[in-house]
């Protein structure tokens, strides 16, 4: 009796184990159709919801992780500038952000380098 109850949980295991995806690009696969709006980018229009979204639950205030506070306009230039904001994102510095975890939507990471190629515009 023991071995078939150690059996059936074993093959149960192996079963529930088979059926977890953790691949984003298989589970979400991209829309060949779908476009990556690079016209315009200014920080309140498409920065800062990126921003929001995917870093200031660290970095923001005056214990930001890092002591890049990355909650204003302002912050989020000087990282740009001084602290290589863009090679963070983009999985090309040693400090990938965000930190273990997966790197942001390419358009994204496009909206941010442009933004940044761009000056900076509000």
């Amino acid at each position: 009796m023991k071995k078939y109850i150690f059996g059936f949980l074993v093959s149960g295991t192996f079963f529930f184990s088979g059926c977890y995806y953790d691949v984003e690009s298989e589970l979400y696969p991209k829309d060949p159709n779908q476009t990556c709006d690079t016209l315009n980018i200014g920080y309140q229009a498409r920065i800062e919801p990126i921003v929001k979204n995917n870093c200031v639950t660290c970095h923001s205030g005056s214990g930001a992780s890092g002591n890049v506070s990355l909650d204003s306009y302002q912050g989020v230039k000087d990282a740009t500038i001084s602290r290589n904001l863009y090679g963070a994102i983009s999985h090309t510095s040693s400090k990938p952000m965000p930190q273990d975890g997966n790197k942001l939507p390419d358009c994204d990471i496009i909206a941010i380098k442009k933004w940044i190629d761009s000056g900076h515009p509000q």
